[in-house]
């Protein structure tokens, strides 16, 4: 499974636009941000958030603390 979060030195909108990507395409969103977890200690936090938030909201707290507005970017990926 790709891991978003791969590097430090990757554009967020990048890490954020794979993340989007991953978190849409998945059918088990709790199980993906688990084997993120297992593979990014940076990870294990957003696995935690999931157990008591939807995945919507979970993305939109990580894209705000990246300073990026999260519905001008899920506009901007999906037109």
């Amino acid at each position: 499974m790709p891991n978003p979060f791969n590097t430090q030195n990757v554009n967020p909108n990048f890490q954020l636009q794979n993340l989007y990507r991953l978190l849409t395409q998945s059918s088990n969103p709790m199980q993906m941000f688990q084997g993120l977890a297992m593979q990014n200690p940076q990870m294990k936090p957003v696995a935690e958030m999931l157990r008591n938030s939807n995945p919507h909201d979970v993305f939109c707290y990580l894209c705000k603390q990246k300073g990026v507005d999260p519905e001008k970017f899920i506009k901007s990926i999906t037109g």
